[in-house]
């Protein structure tokens, strides 16, 4: 269940001059495909393009105002921002601060500075921002922030502050033009979706969340916008009419049925959306028949009323009591779907008490246009320091059971410490840090460095370590080794980048780069083979295949160990850990569950290539404790810490001796 849409109403239907009904009823079929997806309904595996339906209606809205306006001669900028800001900004402060505080109670302790950071950016205006530098990934493992849905409100916000200059400036340069203002538009909609479309198989998180690569959807709006009074059949009834309406209706609902996590997104895929709303939008003009009578009945009218007020409250809904049982004991299908209805009600409260009486301008905030744009830069920066500083604040607190353990020894099926030691390294706070990146392969890196070899000894084995950021955090145990001298050490290791060599996919887009590290690493390997290379991935069963043939490539260079992959402890190990400080055996895994490594176990004896087992000295034959006397075994639950996979040298060492010898 993942999130990553936004609702933006763009110009309210009662503040229109042109009331749209159809326009009304398309927002309430948008929050409701948003609203079913994030209740965690398979069928609508797709329903996130709910944020691309509103996309296309605001710009279509705004659009129709500014050039009105300009054509008046009436534009005045300041008035449009301080109707955004009265439209949009308390409500949105309001249920991100009750989200803030209700989050505080249910998060774990580790979890609340990250936490507060996301609440800065979301009152700041800028959560896509913060998203699209962390790299977040909607659809990944981790889980999400309860303000990830605000991502498309900054968005937003900041298409509102810079498209009316951009207009502005297009409509001087056309010198009225309505024609020469469309094609400046369509031009500006053109050079945004390649931007789009490029950056999705560059870095998704760049395209989906920032404005430039998603300003296009909004674009398509805004150029149907200065297109209807151009075109005068446009705004006329015709049967043509009723084909396209259905056909916009169909288009929006194949995309909410069939795209789904594996859909290469936004890129090319986010024009069905979009499209179809454009057409909708078009279909609705001048005519009340067709698609408009089901999206006017007065159910539909009453949800893309309050839609925008529904959508903010709906995930925090979702996600928090998620958040308050565990992510691992996922919540059942019908205690989500009942919770997700009950944004509705909660959402025309908000409406009703919040979101309407703000936007008037006889509110004594909005009786001046200046004093609505000063409580929105005022606020944003007071409520943006609140949380900052309450992060400072919790990150002071000390997170251990003030008792000291001693030093571990590495054993099989080793009993973990009962408790957070106050000598615990790393401690619960530096955990995030606790990672030798030196020559790893992070974000858009796309060729190893030329200086990855590891120890001075050159009599000794050179062993090279292959795989993704599983294989990362196993180096330190064989650096380990290169300091003394028993190894060399070649080091190609990529974050979310598992070696194979057929092409590679993330997020359902290939992977370019992944794939052109792992070309470079084969030629590397060919033309300077070492004496052993040690694998280590991560394969699911769908990846068994990949992973015999990579390991057949990979055997005809050098003997090859497969690493077992590092048992699996669930989705939280160090939050669980800072919330049972004095009973961290709470928080270890049974072995059973934890255990990942048979795929990785039966391709290795198919190719005839070694397999290194590790679970036996991380976990016993119960459980995986997280700690192991004063050390923390894990960074997060699939990646040891630095310390702790140091101690596990001596396996790769006598695996080196064990393969050398037998060859």
């Amino acid at each position: 269940m993942r999130g990553r849409t936004a609702i933006i109403n763009g110009m309210s239907a009662e503040a229109s001059r042109d009331f749209r009904s159809d326009i009304q009823g398309l927002r309430a079929i948008a929050v409701l495909l948003v609203l079913v997806f994030h209740a965690g309904v398979t069928a609508l595996s797709g329903g996130f393009v709910g944020v691309d339906v509103f996309f296309v209606i605001s710009g279509f809205l705004i659009t129709s105002h500014l050039a009105g306006n300009l054509d008046a001669g009436t534009l005045r900028m300041r008035e449009f921002w301080a109707r955004r800001v009265r439209r949009l900004v308390p409500v949105a402060w309001i249920v991100a601060a009750a989200t803030t505080l209700i989050a505080l109670i249910v998060y774990a302790t580790v979890n609340v500075p990250e936490m507060l950071k996301q609440a800065a950016a979301t009152f700041a205006y800028v959560p896509n921002f913060l998203f699209a530098v962390e790299g977040t990934n909607y659809f990944g493992p981790a889980v999400p922030s309860p303000f990830q849905h605000y991502w498309s409100l900054g968005l937003e916000e900041q298409f509102y502050l810079v498209w009316p200059l951009i207009l502005l400036g297009f409509y001087k340069l056309s010198r009225g033009n309505k024609r020469v203002l469309l094609i400046l538009t369509a031009m500006l909609v053109v050079l945004s979706f390649v931007a789009g479309w490029w950056a999705t198989s560059w870095r998704q998180p760049v395209a989906f969340f920032l404005l430039p690569t998603r300003a296009w959807e909004l674009g398509i709006g805004a150029v149907l916008a200065i297109a209807l009074p151009l075109i005068p059949a446009f705004g006329s009834d015709g049967k043509w009419k009723l084909y396209l309406g259905w056909g916009g209706l169909l288009g929006v609902l194949i995309a909410g049925f069939a795209y789904d996590k594996t859909t290469q997104f936004p890129g090319t895929a986010a024009a069905l959306p979009a499209l179809a709303t454009a057409m909708l939008i078009l279909a609705g003009t001048g005519t009340r028949g067709g698609v408009v009578k089901p999206l006017s009945v007065a159910p539909m009218q009453f949800l893309g009323k309050i839609s925008y007020s529904v959508y903010l409250v709906h995930w925090p809904l979702v996600l928090l009591p998620q958040v308050a049982v565990g992510w691992e004991n996922q919540l059942p299908l019908w205690v989500r779907l009942l919770l997700t209805a009950l944004a509705v009600p909660l959402g025309w409260v908000c409406w009703r008490f919040m979101e309407n009486p703000f936007r008037h301008a006889s509110s004594w905030w909005g009786k001046r246009s200046r004093r609505a744009l000063s409580v929105a830069v005022v606020g944003a920066v007071v409520l943006a320091a609140a949380p900052m500083a309450g992060a400072t604040v919790v990150k002071a607190t000390p997170l251990h059971a003030d008792r000291h353990a001693a030093a571990p020894v590495l054993i099989r099926d080793p009993h973990g410490t009962a408790y957070v030691p106050s000598n615990m390294t790393p401690t619960l706070w530096t955990v995030g840090t606790d990672w030798n990146t030196t020559c790893h392969g992070v974000g858009l890196s796309e060729a190893p460095s030329s200086e990855c070899l590891f120890g001075e000894n050159d009599g000794a084995p050179r062993v090279a370590l292959v795989g993704s950021s599983f294989a990362g955090s196993l180096f330190p145990a064989l650096a380990q080794l290169a300091t003394s001298n028993d190894l060399q050490v070649l080091r190609y290791t990529k974050d979310a980048c598992q070696f194979t060599t057929q092409p590679v996919l993330h997020n359902g887009a290939a992977n370019v780069s992944c794939d052109r590290w792992n070309r470079e690493i084969l030629g590397r390997l060919r033309a300077n083979a070492p004496d052993v290379i040690f694998l280590a991935n991560q394969p699911t069963e769908s990846e068994a295949e990949d992973l015999r043939r990579a390991l057949a490539d990979l055997t005809q260079i050098a003997p090859v160990v497969v690493v077992e992959p590092v048992p699996d402890v669930g989705q939280d190990p160090i939050g669980c850990l800072s919330d049972h400080l004095t009973d961290a055996e709470n928080c270890a895994r049974n072995t059973v569950d934890a255990l990942q490594g048979n795929v990785a176990r039966q391709s290795a004896a198919l190719a005839g290539a070694g397999f290194l087992e590790i679970s036996p000295w991380i976990c016993n034959p119960k459980t995986c404790p997280l700690i192991q006397g004063n050390v923390l075994v894990y960074k997060d639950s699939s990646h040891l810490t630095q310390t702790f996979a140091k101690l596990l040298a001596p396996l790769f060492k006598a695996k080196v001796d064990e393969v050398l010898h037998r060859g």
